[in-house]
């Protein structure tokens, strides 16, 4: 809105809300004592969630008590004077998981997401030829997180009238807890272009701009975290010491705690975080002559959190040949600095071994327990040096062609790293446990964000546009392709992750989309290519699991095939203001090829195909209706 000759304000806000329902892995419901040699080999045993508690009366008073055992006396097939409990003559068994979901199940996870922002301005020009902008914005965004089909196993189940368990009435959803950022930021931008015999034009940009962050979590329902009645670590070990057998311990072992699949936001894992950073930059552009063009940045910027950085960027562009060929390269330097979110992340899933057993993995910050036990170093920000050349072919006034080759090094990369496993780390486990840490008795292993080391990104992109124009319309071409190489040039990585890593993209991409207007129509095709991916599932010729830890020599490498996928939208403009559009993407419905087996060792049990990139879930098709205001 015009506020005089030579100002204006404004403002725009958005706001989404987004749900997303999506399964985790299945959980088998097999019979008890099932072995991988058995009727069922090759399915994977039962997930942790679904086992038989084994406590026995000693077992159960030693780690909680003798009123807790009177309480719970049922759950573990006993009456509270520890006797066979029986019903209409059938001595009744301990609490048993697979029992709540006797054919196994999918936890089913669900994100509600509510995002809102806001932005407001005033801007102007001065008498002398300064432009301003004043400005300030505000976003929020909310994720409430809860899963279904689903239990927490320590909980066991209420008793029912008769004292018998009653499993029809176990909890199977949670709600798991919240996610909350909010940003503000304020700004002053100013432009001016200058009159200058040394150049034929001279344009100069500088501001300021001061920004805040808070990141917060908020707790799950207790169920969704709490360590029930049946919560325990195995007592085997200790049942057959000296000390173990003088309490008559049956060396039994209890149930995991948590919503199997996705862990709630215990008490122990809140957090508040927030900080603030300013910035000052100017950039200066010129054309130097006619032909020549020249640009000059730079920024400085300091966190209350990563201290003081100054980058900086230079760019140039030559016209070779006027109107056909044109050169161009650039310089710069990059900071980023972890979000708030990023260094604040915590949570606990489920997850299994290439042999069908059932691991509860957390991601925990460095300053937490488990951070402090393993020695992990607070995270610091991302450098990156940036440098890139390129070629612009105009043949025709309907035709543009570019040509760029691009080198990205970043230093400090951030990364999780490799998961600390009980099994390789069994006195850090420990040390955790004996903490108090909660639900660290249930915990197989641990990770953590962490500046991983160095890693070089190398590159070539080529676009070509071409226009035709028609009777009563026209119809665009365009098509873009990139190679990409990725190497890692320092790194603590096996050879295993390594590879991994360096190749967990396709290296070849390419898109061809063709545009067609007519009058109120527009129709938009598209094909999508990504080349074969190579990938190290762990498995060894003879497709035998065998780790992460050996050799690059003792593993096959797997192939995924490369595939095109094709899309396709119509739209119809109803009026200047509304306009309708149909459309699919991956119309065809293409998949990537079937990889059972590769998928189980990546930990996706019951997925058939790798989620590289590619549309491994098949099509999906949309209306939209846009409305101009």
């Amino acid at each position: 809105m015009e506020i005089g000759e030579s100002s204006s304000v404004y403002a725009f806000g958005t706001f989404a809300r987004k749900h997303v329902k999506e399964p985790f892995n299945y959980r088998a419901g097999l019979p008890r004592g099932y072995s991988p040699d058995g009727p069922f080999g090759g399915l994977g045993g039962n997930s942790g969630a679904s086992r038989l508690v084994t406590y026995g009366m000693n077992d159960y008073i030693y780690l909680n008590g003798q009123q807790a055992f009177a309480e719970n006396a049922y759950l573990l097939g006993l009456n509270p004077d520890g006797t066979p409990l029986v019903i209409d003559g059938v001595a009744q068994e301990p609490f048993e998981g697979l029992r709540t979901h006797p054919n196994g199940y999918n936890p089913w996870y669900e994100m509600d997401l509510q995002e809102h922002a806001a932005y407001v301005g005033f801007k102007g020009e001065f008498d002398n030829g300064l432009e301003y902008d004043l400005w300030g914005s505000i976003g929020r965004s909310r994720i409430d997180n809860s899963i279904s089909d689903t239990h927490n196993p320590s909980l066991g189940a209420p008793q029912a009238a008769d004292g018998s368990i009653d499993y029809n009435n176990v909890q199977t959803a949670f709600y798991i807890g919240s996610q909350v950022n909010l940003e503000r930021q304020v700004g002053l931008d100013f432009v001016k272009t200058i009159d200058t015999d040394a150049v034929d034009n001279l344009n100069v940009a500088f501001g300021a701009t001061y920004r805040t962050d808070r990141y917060y979590n908020i707790i799950g329902e207790e169920n969704s975290w709490i360590q029930g009645p049946l919560a325990g670590p195995s007592l085997a070990t200790f049942a057959a010491t000296t000390a173990g057998m003088a309490l008559g311990l049956e060396g039994g072992r209890g149930l995991n705690n948590s919503s199997d699949g996705f862990g709630g936001f215990a008490p122990n894992t809140r957090f508040e975080a927030s900080r603030s950073n300013w910035a000052v930059y100017l950039d200066v552009e010129a054309d130097v002559t006619e032909d020549f063009n020249i640009g000059i940045a730079g920024r400085y910027e300091d966190f209350t959190d990563f201290g003081d950085n100054f980058s900086w960027k230079i760019a140039t562009r030559y016209q070779l040949v006027e109107d056909l060929l044109a050169i161009r390269g650039a310089a710069s330097t990059g900071f980023h600095a972890p979000t708030v979110g990023q260094l604040n992340n915590t949570q606990v899933r489920t997850g299994f071994r290439a042999d069908g057993s059932q691991t509860q993995t957390g991601t925990f910050t460095p300053d937490s327990i488990p951070g402090q036990v393993f020695g992990i170093a607070q995270v610091g920000p991302e450098i990156a040096k940036n440098l890139s050349a390129g070629i612009i072919f105009t043949p025709g006034d309907s035709t543009n062609i570019t040509v760029d080759v691009f080198q990205i090094k970043l230093s400090d990369s951030l990364a999780s790293t490799p998961d600390f496993d009980v099994t390789d780390y069994p006195q850090q486990f420990e040390q955790i446990r004996n903490s108090g840490f909660q639900g660290a008795a249930q915990l197989t292993g641990v990770d953590f964000l962490t500046n991983e080391g160095s890693r070089r990104v190398r590159g070539v992109e080529f676009v070509a546009t071409h226009n035709v124009d028609l009777e009563s319309g026209t119809l665009r071409f365009v098509l873009a392709a990139a190679h990409v190489d990725v190497e890692f040039l320092e790194h603590n990585l096996s050879d295993r992750n390594l590879f991994n890593a360096e190749h967990d993209q396709a290296p070849y991409r390419g898109t061809f989309t063709v545009n067609w207007d007519q009058d109120a129509w527009n129709v938009m095709g598209r094909a999508r290519y990504r080349s074969t991916r190579e990938s190290n599932a762990g498995l060894n010729a003879d497709g035998v699991f065998i780790g992460s830890n050996e050799p690059l020599s003792a593993y096959r490498i797997d192939k995924n095939p490369g595939r095109v996928f094709f899309d396709l939208a119509l739209t119809y403009n109803v009026n200047e203001q509304f306009e309708v559009t149909i459309g699919a993407d991956n119309i065809l419905n293409t998949y990537p090829l079937r990889q059972p087996l590769v998928v189980e060792t990546s930990g996706a049990r019951g997925r058939q195909y790798l989620t590289d990139g590619m549309d491994w879930q098949g099509g999906s098709y949309y209306a939209r209706v846009k409305a101009n205001f």
